[in-house]
């Protein structure tokens, strides 16, 4: 496949070092460069997303959305929010 990348000076003066270094070809460094990191962390691609399954925890009685209200009514926001402020 032929395509075209944009490196980072970093990466380029990296590739052009080895490539003197090793006397291979630009090509033949940066595709076992990919290959290179591609199996660092092959891992990491197989692993399945991480899913929640929901559970119904149920109402519980004892609280009730007027009884919140009412015990944080000393909040100025919330006292501002029951008068429509």
């Amino acid at each position: 496949m032929r395509t075209t990348i944009t490196l980072d000076p970093d990466v380029e003066k990296m590739l052009k070092q080895t490539m003197r270094k090793s006397g291979k070809s630009f090509k033949y460094i940066v595709n076992s460069a990919v290959r290179a990191g591609l199996r660092a962390h092959p891992e990491k691609a197989r692993r399945k997303p991480y899913r929640l399954k929901a559970r119904d925890l149920g109402f519980r009685g004892e609280v009730l959305p007027s009884h919140v209200l009412e015990s944080l009514d000393e909040d100025d926001g919330i006292r501002k929010l029951r008068e429509g402020k």
